[in-house]
């Protein structure tokens, strides 16, 4: 490796730790990781021959999925400007992660060949980061009309447990069977039933659907 891409890398390297230390101080930062890995770790269970092999149409949409899997676990930690730079350096190095999945090399390594799919990378780390300055705006006071919530959307805490437990009698079915159908991770289905996601989260949206009938159990 040349000096001067030795010394990239280091500073990538250091721009990186420095990341994940601002990101670890915030309290979900472990439920991220978890996210992150559990998820991962059930896509590439079933591979099919077309995605284990590097360079192909079907490796391009795994790399893309990988990313998007990572994305996603660690976006809502993008909770102010400090940690949203933290947020863009890690998906800038999940996107040259998923170069090397698509390809099977470092992209350093790659002299030709980048073509379409690096490109193709770079666009889904740009939309990422833009996702999470999206976090970062002020929403809009509530006019009149929108300050009426659905009642249907707004449970303390303490009564999803029972609540939950009532709909798994009644349609004589069980947990697992609500996180699928709800299509929510089992760490975003635990922190539920714990309180620890918020009403209005899309997560405690789609299980409450579950619950309110509005999506059918499968």
């Amino acid at each position: 490796m040349a000096r001067h891409n030795r010394r990239a890398a280091q500073q990538r390297q250091q721009a990186l730790e420095q990341a994940i230390e601002i990101l670890k101080a915030n309290p979900r930062f472990s439920a991220a990781q978890v996210q992150a890995h559990d998820r991962g770790e059930e896509l590439v269970k079933h591979l099919s021959p077309e995605q284990s092999r590097f360079g192909t149409p079907e490796r391009i949409g795994l790399a893309l999925e990988i990313l998007k899997i990572q994305a996603e676990a660690y976006l809502p930690l993008a909770e102010d400007m400090n940690s949203q730079e933290a947020f863009t350096v890690l998906l800038k190095e999940f996107g040259r992660k998923a170069f090397e999945t698509f390809t099977g090399f470092p992209l350093e390594a790659v002299v030709s060949g980048r073509g379409d799919e690096l490109q193709l990378i770079q666009q889904r780390v740009s939309h990422w980061v833009n996702e999470g300055y999206n976090r970062l705006i002020p929403s809009a006071p509530a006019t009149i009309e929108q300050t009426a919530p659905d009642p249907s959307r707004y449970h303390a805490p303490e009564t999803r447990e029972s609540r939950l437990q009532s709909f798994l009698a009644e349609k004589n079915t069980t947990i697992a069977a609500v996180r699928r159908a709800a299509d929510v991770h089992k760490t975003n289905m635990r922190q539920w039933r714990q309180g620890e996601l918020s009403d209005i989260s899309v997560m405690s949206e789609r299980i409450e659907d579950v619950l309110s009938g509005k999506r059918p159990i499968g």
